[in-house]
């Protein structure tokens, strides 16, 4: 049910490198439809903190916080296109 995350899942890990962040990152992403998954990323090891999936498992486009031991926090959309972009902190999304 988790395969379709791997586009997005490699969106994320462009935006871990652009924006340096430091290990351990804390990564939530979550689906339109209710579907929510959180991770933390280590070094050498991760674990899965949530899960929780809609009978039609995660559909774009995913809104996607990381922070990294730093505090720094950075937030984007995916979109079903493989496109990405940023999204304001007062909840309103910019075009994805």
């Amino acid at each position: 049910m988790l395969d379709n995350l791997q586009h997005p899942l490699r969106d994320v890990a462009k935006a871990c490198i652009e924006h340096n962040l430091l290990m351990p990152i804390i990564l939530c992403m979550a689906s339109p439809n209710g579907s929510l998954l959180a991770i933390r990323i280590g070094v050498e090891e991760s674990c899965v903190l949530a899960l929780h999936l809609e009978n039609e498992g995660f559909r774009g486009p995913f809104r996607v916080m990381l922070v990294d031991q730093s505090n720094t926090a950075v937030k984007l959309v995916v979109n079903g296109g493989h496109n990405r972009a940023p999204f304001a902190d007062e909840g309103q999304l910019w075009p994805a």
